[in-house]
Order: C-alpha cells, then structure tokens, then sequence
C-alpha cells in the first residue's frame, strides 16, 4: 500500500499537468502558425515604439465598440459597413491602444500592429488630439485627415523602411 504522502504528491503532479495543458490550450502563438495576438507582442512593441518615441506610455487593449441598440440598428439600416463593430487603434492621454487581435497572417500581423503602434505613439507626441477642432464636424475630418498625413510623413523620416508599409496601408484602406 502507497503511503498518504506519495499518494497526495502524485496527485498534485498530475493536477498540476492538467492546468498547465489547460492553461496553454487557449494561447496561440506565432511559431504554431497562429497569428499572435497584442498580448503575444505587446513587451515587443513597447520596447520598439519607447526607442523611436521615448515620451510614449504603454500599449493597451483597446475595446471593441459597443453593439448597437434596436434603435441604433434601425438608424444604422443600409450603412452598417461604414460603422466599425471591432476595436480600433486609438490614444489615451499618452497611452496607445491597439485592437486584442487583428485577424491577419502571422508575419502581415506583427507588421500592421508594429506600425499602428507607431502611428498612434506619433499622434501622442505631435498633439494631435489636443489640436483636435471641437464643433465643426468637416473641420474636424480635414484636421484628421491633415494629421494622418503629417503622421505618415514624420514615420517616413524617421523609419525610411517603413515606407512601402504605410503605403501599403495606405492602399488598403
């Protein structure tokens, strides 16, 4: 007969597998052909980002929008691709929030999260949002669209090998 104390050190060694394979079940990484989510790279992209723009925060998630109500659906009827349902990159005070996951190939993925990263950290230390006009809604569009500009253009002299990227994004959008 075993003794109580193998008996309960067995047990734990076998509960202990079994959460560590449940633990790792759910995780998706880059080396298994998955694309990697913000959590994957996120230590990454800060280090990368604080180099070029040592002013900037952390990354953070951001959150998808919230579902529109019957009547905003209603409302919404005919133009609901012009409305976004995912998570978008965005600014926080001086912190950068990136969508969780973005649904692309492994390696576009890590690209396009590099370099929303930086546009956004480039938006925080041009002051985009602080120059953002309040009231007029055209106004308010041309200063974003002027802004994304500029960003881009500052990201080309800064990165010249992250040209054909944003021109690839460019094009996309």
């Amino acid at each position: 007969m075993a003794e109580p104390e193998s008996v309960i050190a067995e047990g734990v060694l076998h509960a202990t597998q079994l959460l560590r394979r449940l633990w790792t079940a759910g995780r998706h990484s880059a080396d298994e052909g998955q694309a990697p989510a913000l959590s994957d790279v996120r230590r990454r992209l800060e280090l990368f980002v604080g180099t070029i723009f040592p002013t900037i925060g952390d990354l953070g998630t951001a959150e998808p929008a919230a579902p529109p109500r019957l009547l905003g659906r209603l409302a919404r009827r005919g133009t609901s691709h012009l409305h976004a349902s995912q998570a978008l990159p965005s600014v926080s005070g001086g912190r950068v929030l990136l969508p969780g996951t973005l649904g692309l190939p492994p390696a576009a993925s890590l690209s396009r999260y590099r370099l929303l990263a930086l546009e956004q950290a480039a938006r925080i230390d041009r002051g985009t949002m602080s120059g953002l006009p309040a009231g007029d809604l055209l106004l308010r569009d041309l200063y974003l669209l002027a802004e994304a500009a500029a960003v881009d253009v500052t990201l080309g002299r800064l990165l010249p090998r992250l040209v054909p990227d944003l021109q690839v994004a460019r094009r996309e959008a």
